[in-house]
């Protein structure tokens, strides 16, 4: 198979909600991405239907652990996804937000 390793994991985890019927799943996207030692949500830009196509800032995000070593990432997006198309999706839409730079 072809496919990289997310399209094949998400083929998975949704596969594995359509084989036992009787739980009930709810399946997110978030879309991270550290640059530059700065963390930013790739998907904070996502129209939210208001029709605005404009690309926003990207929205800085902060981690932080806990005692516990629970890694925390506040104010990143979430996105309930029901396919998985709907998760390629938001992950599509996310590298367009991705830092591009040219490489020596």
């Amino acid at each position: 198979e072809t496919r990289g390793f997310v399209p094949r994991a998400l083929s998975q985890v949704f596969g594995e909600k359509y084989d036992v019927p009787e739980n009930e799943f709810n399946i997110q996207v978030s879309y991270l991405e550290i640059y530059n030692e700065s963390a930013h949500d790739l998907l904070s830009g996502l129209p939210r239907g208001d029709g605005d196509a404009a690309q926003p800032p990207l929205k800085k995000l902060d981690i932080t652990e806990d005692n516990h070593g629970v890694v925390t990432v506040k104010g990143l997006t979430v996105v309930p996804v029901t396919s998985v198309d709907d998760a390629l999706n938001c992950l599509f839409e996310g590298e367009l937000y991705r830092a591009k730079s040219q490489h020596p």
